[in-house]
């Protein structure tokens, strides 16, 4: 046998056969699994980050750090995931159906993830064949389909962004690992450092963070532990500072500071910051929580993830025995990355570091797991060598051929097994790929057809739902008892109607076709419109969402939701109002019923008011819009300032959606004062056609955009909250705060 015919089997078997076992596996994943629980952007979640990003592609500007939605709360943000230095994410620009778009979304992503990790292993001091191994341990652990199998944290299926965030941290680390090391690339390697950063901000500002502390905790144990030169930590620190700089002086921190204090998700409970004060130095308190702890996790090994993470420790602490060099420092720095991470997670089940543990230990755990299956794959290896030292035989075809078992094995009998075939074939005559349509039924079309938004249109009204008849499909399905309506029974609901409808009625379902709903779901929900909406639309019986991510309506106010611009309501029972007007009537699979009702006169940015009522404090707002005619009075801040004498009536009012806003053009014969059923900020941009009066944005109604212009309107409102100007949001947050975290009062018997 030659030797060049030897190294080919040897390369197929070690290499090439895993690599193609675990490349066609997850191809026929994407293509069979379906996006009901997992796959591709699967399930609630996955749904909507796919929505999110076309959303931003579709309404954005291109680097807008605030791209706006009028789809969701009465207009809001999309969370800025940006997709404009996302290749995964640009692929849903694709000019095909929408499955195939996420279908090169995910091959983008995994090409991206192989590239980055197996960079990142090799700066790490491991082989080209122990990283090669490390890249197919982690896709085996955390990629779709086998995420589902391992039952690892499906976050490929929930939110695939995560793929380029892992990928831009990766080449981030590797890059400031060798800088310095070779002074004629050193430039080269500052700008690869700086740009993978950088382009992980823009990419996810919020999402990016979770990243930094395993990574610069490797990166700094690593750059210690290995004895660099002055040089090298010259350039190092140089790089490093740099980076920091640049994101300071573009107002990195007082973006992510101002989005923190208006989202509704500051909303909840946590106790103060080491709020356990003094008992803190004590021993008892730590036997106390340890005991408390463990009792409550057990952690006793019982899933594939739980091993996975012991055999990792252990090939970290065979590194950190045996290993020399940066072998050694690698397998010291997963030790102390995984002993921090346990400590972190003791901590927050006393919540010890407060609201701090809004980032719960998952997140730490994820950005993990490439580390330690790196430690797993290189102590593994190093523990035979040192096992049988005499022994000269070469493993990777054995191992080569192992794992493509394993993979092809388990694929086999618990992955493509249990997956339902979808009706219909493909091109090449392939299966129909796994992708879950809505079924469009009498109530979609009509919402469709009469209130779908697009950019350019005229806004006309938004859908909201509500699932509180006594007699409705929520209450046989959810056995909710007495008057109260639950966010966890909307939650429920999803999977009832995807089974009886083939529809959710909320959220993505309807976003998809450009239908705007007032209720919202993401983690860009603002305070002001929970509260609002917690105070005027539910009772203290009612549960609404406990971290303050999603709005519901609870209770039916007709008056109210008209002037919030909600045009129709989706009922699961039938609503015997005569300010309600039956539209269509849906009949599921097993016979329930929906219903769709539509409001008369919703404010569709007509509403003029011709009076003003000035409020002191919130409660009194409330209270105000509780019993007032909305169209004929506004509620008022005096703090504002604002005089609003002689007001007439404006006519010809037409509101469009447009990228990145609204445009909006009245008449009236004097001065007069538009509401707009658009939620309120001081990141408004309000610029107007030369030659007419400057009109001037006022909030109204707690939550809601006023115009004061005079005789002609002819503007443009746009939203502009970026890094380098984040002075509006911090407006709005200042106002956000006598915004109440609780209920006001119980509304009255029977609302």
């Amino acid at each position: 046998m030659s030797l060049r015919f030897e190294a080919r089997w040897k390369f197929f078997f070690a290499v090439a056969l895993p690599a193609l076992v675990i490349a066609v596996t997850i191809l026929r994943g994407l293509w069979l699994v379906p996006d009901w629980l997992i796959g591709m952007y699967g399930n609630y979640d996955g749904n909507w980050a796919s929505w999110n990003v076309r959303g931003i592609l579709t309404w954005s500007r291109s680097i807008d750090f605030s791209p706006f939605t009028p789809l969701a709360g009465t207009g809001s943000l999309f969370l800025p995931n940006l997709p404009w230095f996302n290749p995964g994410a640009l692929m849903m620009a694709l000019p095909v159906p929408l499955a195939y778009a996420h279908l090169a979304s995910y091959i983008v992503y995994a090409v991206e993830l192989v590239v980055a990790l197996f960079v990142l292993f090799r700066v790490l001091s491991l082989s080209r064949y122990e990283s090669f191994l490390a890249v197919l341990l982690y896709f085996y652990i955390t990629f779709p389909p086998f995420d589902a199998l391992i039952r690892s944290l499906t976050w490929y299926t929930l939110a695939p962004v995560n793929a380029h965030l892992m990928s831009m941290a990766s080449l981030a680390l590797a890059a400031w690992l060798v800088l310095g090391r070779e002074p004629r690339l050193a430039f080269i390697y500052v700008t690869a450092f700086s740009a993978t950063i950088l382009i992980g901000f823009i990419s996810a500002p919020v999402t990016f963070l979770t990243y930094l502390p395993i990574y610069a905790l490797v990166g700094l144990v690593m750059a210690c532990a290995t004895r660099p030169s002055g040089r090298e930590i010259a350039w190092k620190i140089a790089a490093a500072g740099a980076t920091i700089l640049l994101l300071w002086a573009v107002g990195l921190s007082d973006y992510l500071s101002a989005t923190a204090q208006v989202s509704a998700r500051g909303i909840q409970n946590y106790p103060a910051i080491l709020h356990p004060g003094s008992a803190l130095l004590t021993f008892a308190y730590w036997v106390q929580l340890c005991t408390s702890y463990m009792a409550s996790y057990g952690h006793v090994p019982n899933s594939f993830m739980d091993w996975f993470q012991i055999a990792g420790v252990a090939g970290a602490a065979v590194l950190a025995g045996f290993g020399r060099g940066e072998r050694r420092a690698y397998g010291a720095v997963v030790l102390i990355a995984f002993a921090g991470l346990q400590f972190y997670e003791l901590l927050s089940y006393d919540v010890v570091l407060g609201h701090l543990h809004v980032l719960s230990p998952p997140y730490f755990e994820w950005c993990s797991w490439p580390f330690l299956a790196g430690a797993l794959v290189s102590g593994g290896a190093m523990f035979w060598r040192v096992l049988m030292p005499k022994y000269k035989i070469d493993l990777r075809p054995a191992v080569g051929v192992a794992a493509a078992l394993i993979v092809w094995l388990t694929s086999e009998q618990w992955i493509f097994p249990y997956q339902p075939r979808f009706a219909g074939k493909e091109v090449l005559g392939l299966p129909a790929i796994a992708h879950r349509e809505i079924e469009k039924g009498a109530i979609h079309n009509y919402l469709e057809s009469h209130i779908a938004l697009f950019p350019g249109s005229q806004f006309r009204g938004y859908a909201s739902l509500w699932l509180g008849a006594p007699d409705g499909i929520t209450r046989r399905a959810t056995g909710l008892s007495g008057d109260a309506i639950t966010a966890a029974a909307h939650t429920e609901m999803r999977q009832v109607f995807l089974r009886e409808f083939g529809h959710r009625f909320q959220a993505t379902d309807l976003w998809n076709s450009g239908i705007p709903t007032l209720e919202e779901y993401g983690q860009w929900l603002t305070r002001q419109m929970f509260s609002v909406l917690r105070d005027l639309f539910s009772i203290s019986s009612d549960e609404l969402d406990p971290i303050g991510s999603s709005t519901y309506l609870f209770r039916l106010n007709s008056r109210l939701l008209a002037a919030f611009g909600v045009r129709f309501v989706v009922s699961d029972g039938p609503l015997n109002d005569g300010a309600y007007t039956e539209r269509a009537v849906q009949t599921g699979h097993d016979g329930s019923k929906l219903w769709l009702y539509e409001l008369g006169s919703p404010n569709l940015g007509q509403y003029s008011p011709t009076s003003v009522a000035l409020t002191q404090d919130y409660a009194e707002a409330i209270e105000l819009l509780r019993r007032t005619d909305l169209q004929r009075t506004a509620v008022a801040w005096t703090s504002a300032g604002a005089r609003f004498d002689k007001l007439t009536t404006a006519a010809d009012v037409v509101l469009r959606a447009v990228r990145d806003g609204y445009h909006v053009s009245a008449r009236a014969p004097g001065a007069a004062l538009l509401v707009l059923p658009v939620q309120y900020s001081h990141c408004w941009r309000l610029s107007t056609t030369v030659g007419l009066q400057n009109p001037r944005l006022v909030r109204l109604n707690l939550v809601q955009t006023g115009i004061y212009f005079e005789r002609d309107l002819n503007a443009t409102l746009s939203f502009d909250f970026q890094p380098w100007r984040s002075g509006c949001r911090f407006d709005d947050a200042s106002e956000m705060k006598s915004f109440p975290t609780q209920r006001t009062q119980t509304l009255p018997a029977g609302f």
